[in-house]
């Protein structure tokens, strides 16, 4: 064996032969057991180096026992982790039997792993033989990892420092700058940080706009130690403005302040939204002050004169002017000044084609310019270009002022002398007050209406001469007018709470029972009636009542009710009818006591001469005589029966028809005559005498014509129809013949009575006189126009109906107050005509249209608006609309044109409707763009958009979405070019017509 052949104890150092019991050796053992480094020794002389010695603080380390290690090699602390670099060094030092130290990543017997820093140390005897490596190592897992984290966090450092947004810098209080990041150099216009430190030498003077806004925050540090959101104005090196915010801290050397360290932020943006946000808050501030003031005014020379005022004040113009449109629209006078006397304004051009004033006042448009004088389109036009002489004008601005409906109403002009003067910022200020004197002026046009509306209210129901009652659904009185209380005696309140039914006579209680229950069974419908009401002092009074239902907007039922008295018409057709019935009376008794009896007187003569003749004398001339005689008594019973007929009033029509069928079986004792009638009939008695007369002179045709032997007469009410029937089993004739037979009276009765006669007969077979009447207005109710309110202003639509409901060719068939109940309407019942609001709660009206088009293609719409905006106006005559009008007109214009629409008349010229179309179209293409743009943004840039609806700012817009201000602006920048706009406003307003977010 080699004398470096080594041994070992139980764990002890390995022994070299021949060294005895050495005690140094003896002293290193205890030394290396006592350490906290763990130390190993290899003896590379053994194969595979393995490991001969292993201290105490070695199983500390790694947690493997001297028992598991010895005579192994060391690499089973790598646990297959054999790709580091830092072992090839650590093999070489083996091989080359030399010094080495690396720090490797090895591994616990538990697996876990930690950093470790080894030293290779080989051992020589003292031949210089190499016997043993020593191996030391130390667990630096903890030294590593703060290493790296250190090395790690330098690096963010300087990521941040870099590409950070923000400003970092470093000065001494003397001003000069010690670091500076890219952002630092960017904000203040350098090219680089070194540039920018080597540039500036004195931060207080070249940096600062003002040098004690630099003195003030080394205040500030000094006192607190640190500041935040210090703002102040910089230069930058072009010599441009800019606002930053300093947050910085101070730096201290031996207690004293030697230096600041800290970030700046451009806020220029900000700075001017703000400025542009209190600019515009004091604007709106005014404009509301000014809108307060409209609208407690309502006289139109005051509104006038108080817009104008203020526009002049507010867009800071030298002088300001109203004009007004007149003559129907082709000429304009002045009718408010501010800033001039209205002695300047004496040689006003009038005519509307002035170029200054024309633009605005005929077509709405906005004019604006800063040198009218160098206009082009200006440069033909007389002097001053249409203001008033001796006026100088050179700024420019002309707004029109537009009513609810579309009409100008006038226009607002200002001028100056100054060129330049009126910017977007006056614009859009005199366009705010040209929008709230529109609207202050069409509210005082609406005071003068309703004030126009009450008086004709107080015309037509307070001072009417017919009495108007409103009753519940069970009857009582709701109101009453004046004029209906004193015709009854009363008072106005002592009529309201009272059932109508007290207010009849008991007689005629049942008859108004029914027709108010007709009322509210029909809604749609006109009841008719006449009947006694009584006086409060007991005496009667004959009315003519007409009452129709209409609902109200809690979906009750209200019966509205029109009386005129008719007592006097009663007195005279009473007066009339005894007159008559007296007349009747007296000419059938003078028919019966003397021309009858004469005739009777003769007819006896005639037959006792023909007694006393001879045997064999002829006596036909005398029967003949006889004959004649005997057929003029019955024509004067005939007679004397028509003449009492009608004053039969007491006897039913079975009665009568039973007095007629006996009188006309005297007259034709050859014929028998059978009468049947049902049920009662719905005539009254003049209609029933008119009857019983078609059926006598039908009865007198079969009689002189048939040679029938039966006839029959048959009266009956069934399916809505009264028939009446006389037929006869004699022989008949051609139709040809039949107008020559008392038809043509018959006929007429007919007509009278609404019903229509037919006579059928052949020869041989008997005749048939038929007359039927129908007993329910079908054809009428065919003919009435179904017509669909829908109006979300719930009395507006009350109103519609009521008038609507008069007319008997219209019937409301229902009523909607929005788009959802609309379209449950039109699912349940057909519509012909459907008046429609286009600005429903719940989306716009003239989505209905189409679908009414679709439902049935003769159906008609007619728009019914309070803003006859003209993209509206198109697009609901796109959808079909046949007619467009303002809720202002008068409601027989609006009856009218439904009438014109059910007669197929047009209610828009043919050119208009096709100018619409093309306008219709244009809008939609426009929008369609928008949307395309709109679709283009990300959901990112949306998000933003959201934001910036809610009211946020630009640091607020990047703290919500954790983004920072630069990408913030970046977004923003991507959003205006989308959109092609070019302010975060417009921005704004773009996204809101077309609903792509929504106010926060």
């Amino acid at each position: 064996m080699p004398a470096s052949r080594s041994v070992s104890g139980r764990g002890g150092l390995p022994l070299v032969a021949g060294n005895g019991g050495n005690p140094g050796l003896r002293l290193a053992e205890l030394a290396a057991s006592a350490s906290r480094h763990g130390i190993l020794v290899t003896d590379p002389n053994l194969p595979d180096n393995p490991i001969v010695y292993a201290n105490p603080a070695f199983e500390k380390v790694t947690g493997y026992a001297p028992g598991k290690i010895l005579g192994r090699n060391c690499r089973f602390l790598q646990n297959g982790d054999t790709d580091q670099a830092d072992l090839e060094a650590v093999r070489a030092a083996v091989r080359e039997g030399r010094e080495c130290r690396v720090v490797l990543r090895n591994y616990k017997e538990d697996g876990t792993p930690f950093w470790n820093d080894l030293s290779i140390s080989p051992v020589h005897d003292e031949d210089g033989r190499l016997i043993f490596f020593v191996g030391v190592q130390e667990d630096v897992t903890e030294r590593k990892q703060m290493a790296d984290a250190l090395r790690e966090a330098e690096e963010r450092y300087h990521s941040i420092f870099e590409s950070s947004v923000e400003g970092i810098f470093q000065t001494s209080v003397d001003g000069r700058i010690l670091a500076a990041n890219p952002a630092m150099a960017r904000i203040f216009g350098y090219e680089s940080p070194e540039e920018m430190i080597e540039a500036v030498t004195n931060v207080g003077e070249q940096l600062y706009e003002d040098p004690a806004g630099r003195r003030e925050l080394l205040r500030l540090l000094e006192e607190r130690g640190s500041v935040s959101g210090f703002e102040t104005r910089v230069r930058r090196r072009d010599g441009g403005a800019v606002w930053i915010s300093t947050s910085a801290h101070a730096l201290y050397e031996g207690g004293r302040m030697v230096g600041i360290q800290g970030t700046v932020e451009d806020i220029t943006e900000r700075r001017l939204a703000e400025e542009a946000l209190r600019e515009q808050t004091e604007t709106l501030e005014k404009l509301n002050r000014v809108g307060q003031m409209l609208s407690s005014e309502l006289d139109g020379q005051k509104l006038a004169q108080v817009v104008t005022d203020e526009a002049t004040r507010l867009t800071g113009a030298s002088f300001g002017a109203f004009l007004n449109v007149v003559g129907g629209g082709d000429s304009y006078t002045l009718h408010a000044v501010s800033g001039l006397s209205r002695e300047a304004f004496a040689k006003l051009h009038v005519a509307r084609s002035a170029r200054v004033f024309g633009p605005a006042l005929s077509s709405g448009e906005v004019v604006r310019s800063d040198d009218v004088r160098a206009e082009g389109g200006y440069g033909d036009a007389p002097a001053f270009w249409g203001a008033a002489e001796g006026v100088p004008v050179a700024s420019y601005l002309a707004v029109p002022v537009v009513s609810r409906s579309g009409e100008v109403l006038g226009g607002l002009f200002f001028g100056h002398p100054e060129p330049g003067v009126f910017g977007e910022h006056e614009e859009g200020i005199a366009t705010a007050l040209a929008a709230q004197a529109a609207v202050a002026m069409d509210n005082a046009r609406l005071f003068e209406s309703v004030r126009e509306n009450e008086e004709r209210y107080r015309v037509l129901y307070e001072d009417n001469p017919s009495m108007y009652l409103t009753l519940d659904e069970g009857g009582t009185v709701l109101s009453v007018n004046r004029f209906g209380a004193e015709q009854l005696g009363y008072e106005p309140d002592e009529l309201v709470g009272r059932r109508m039914q007290d207010l009849f006579h008991e007689d005629d209680e049942e008859i108004l029972t029914r027709n108010l229950s007709a009322c509210l069974k029909n809604p749609n419908s006109l009841c008719v009636w006449e009947a006694r009401k009584m006086r409060k002092d007991g005496s009667v009074l004959w009315v003519e009542e007409r009452a129709n239902a209409v609902r109200t907007a809690g979906g009750g039922r209200i019966v509205l009710v029109v009386c005129e008295d008719i007592t006097e018409r009663k007195r005279a057709e009473e007066a009339l009818r005894e007159v008559r019935e007296a007349e009747r009376a007296r000419i059938a008794r003078d028919i019966h006591d003397e021309a009858l009896q004469d005739i009777v007187h003769a007819l006896q003569q005639i037959e006792l001469r023909k007694a006393l003749a001879r045997e064999g004398t002829n006596t036909a001339e005398l029967d003949e005589v006889s004959a004649a005689l005997k057929r003029s008594v019955e024509g004067l019973r005939g007679a004397i029966y028509d003449l009492r007929l009608e004053g039969h009033h007491e006897q039913t029509f079975p009665e009568m028809l039973s007095s007629l069928a006996k009188m006309n079986r005297r007259r034709a004792p050859g014929q028998e005559i059978e009468a049947s009638v049902g049920a009662d009939l719905p005539l009254d008695k003049d209609g029933q005498v008119e009857l019983l007369r078609i059926i006598q002179e039908a009865l007198t045709n079969a009689r002189r014509h048939s040679k029938a032997r039966t006839v029959s007469v048959t009266v009956e009410a069934s399916n809505n129809t009264l028939r009446a029937e006389v037929s006869d089993d004699g022989v008949g004739f051609h139709a040809e013949e039949a107008l020559g037979m008392g038809v043509r009276n018959m006929r007429e009765r007919a007509r009278t009575l609404g019903g229509d006669l037919e006579v059928e007969s052949r020869p041989g077979e008997g005749t048939t006189v038929r007359f039927e009447m129908p007993l329910g207005d079908d054809d009428a109710e065919e003919n009435v126009a179904r017509i669909l309110l829908v109006e979300d202003h719930a009395s507006f639509r009350q109103a519609i109906a009521s008038v609507l409901d008069r007319a008997p060719e219209f019937e409301v068939v229902g009523q909607a107050g929005s788009l959802a109940e609309a379209r449950e309407r039109l699912g349940a019942e057909p519509v012909d005509v459907a008046l429609v609001d286009l600005g429903l709660p719940d989306g716009y009206g003239g989505e209905l249209i189409k679908e009414l088009r679709d439902a049935n293609p003769d159906a008609q719409a007619l728009v019914l608006s309070a803003s006859l905006d003209r993209s509206e106006i198109a697009r609901a005559v796109e959808y079909g609309a046949a007619g467009v009008m303002h809720k202002t007109v008068g409601m027989s214009e609006v009856v009218e044109a439904v009438r014109r629409l059910r007669a197929g008349e047009t209610l828009l010229p043919l050119s208009e409707i096709v100018e619409l179309l093309r306008f219709a179209g244009t809008r939609r293409k426009e929008e369609h763009e928008a949307r395309h743009a709109l679709s283009q943004l990300t959901p990112r840039e949306r998000e933003v958009l959201q934001a910036l609806a809610e009211g946020l700012d630009g640091r607020e817009i990047a703290e919500r979405l954790r983004i920072s201000v630069t990408t913030e602006r970046n977004h923003m920048a991507r959003i205006l070019a989308k959109l092609g706009v070019h302010s975060r406003l417009q921005a704004l307003v773009f996204a809101l017509r077309y609903g792509a977010v929504e106010i926060g």
